[in-house]
């Protein structure tokens, strides 16, 4: 009834993607194939690929489906339909796009947006070869934002490896940069503050860098007392909570 939906014409845009979403969240592969094999205005589409990208545990498997047709949607003119697309190429964990999302992530001609949409495919993508890659974009060569995207999403396959390349990222001036993300990427995973704050007490960290952290601890509403005690003796402030 849902498919009759959509292709009648008669539904709104809102309850056209309330219809692909329900289709994603309750169909199976068959019906994701079907979602995938249509063809749909630009706006629609990125919302069509989008709800094939969850990334919930409640996601049916992958549906057999032509992968050419990703492709296309990769070089899409449409903003949204990329970003979807690359999206969804993380999440469906297809080795054949590893190489394209790599060339992508590290293209300096590529607006840092896409890059930092192609950083987050290849950590969908998971294994070594993404944890290298991101380890490369975290060096100085490479923009301030990617290299703060490439830390946060390093932190989701190594968290060790993450700390130590985020206490390089942090000794330099973060030049209006809000460094919150990579913070709390940490602190959601298991030993992530403890990493973090070794690495960073290893390290020079500047003030207001210490500060920024600080206050994504603050925001993270809990009380991580290693990295706490860290952060605040680098920005100088007394690290004792409030009675």
């Amino acid at each position: 009834p849902l498919f009759r939906l959509l292709s009648s014409g008669g539904l709104g845009v809102a309850d056209q993607v309330s219809a692909v979403e329900e289709i994603a969240r309750l169909g199976g592969p068959e019906d994701h194939a079907r979602l995938y094999n249509e063809d749909y205005e630009p706006a629609l589409q990125a919302k069509v690929l989008t709800a094939l990208a969850r990334p919930d545990e409640e996601r049916k498997p992958r549906p057999n489906v032509d992968f050419k047709r990703l492709q296309n949607w990769l070089n899409h003119s449409d903003e949204g339909v990329r970003l979807a697309a690359l999206r969804l190429a993380g999440v469906w964990k297809l080795e054949e796009f590893r190489d394209p999302l790599a060339k992508l992530a590290a293209a300096p001609e590529t607006t840092l947006h896409f890059r930092a949409a192609a950083v987050a495919a290849l950590v969908d993508l998971g294994g070594k070869a993404s944890g290298d890659l991101l380890t490369q974009l975290t060096t100085p060569d490479h923009p301030l934002a990617i290299r703060l995207a490439a830390v946060t999403g390093l932190a989701e396959l190594d968290v060790k490896l993450a700390a130590s390349a985020a206490a390089q990222v942090l000794a330099a001036p973060l030049e209006g940069v809000d460094p919150a993300p990579l913070f709390h990427a940490f602190l959601g995973r298991k030993g992530g503050a403890d990493a973090l704050a070794v690495a960073l007490a290893a390290g020079a960290l500047p003030p207001d860098n210490a500060k920024l952290g600080l206050r994504a601890l603050q925001m993270a509403g809990s009380h991580y007392e290693g990295l706490a005690k860290v952060l605040s003796t680098a920005a100088g402030v007394n690290a004792e909570p409030k009675p």
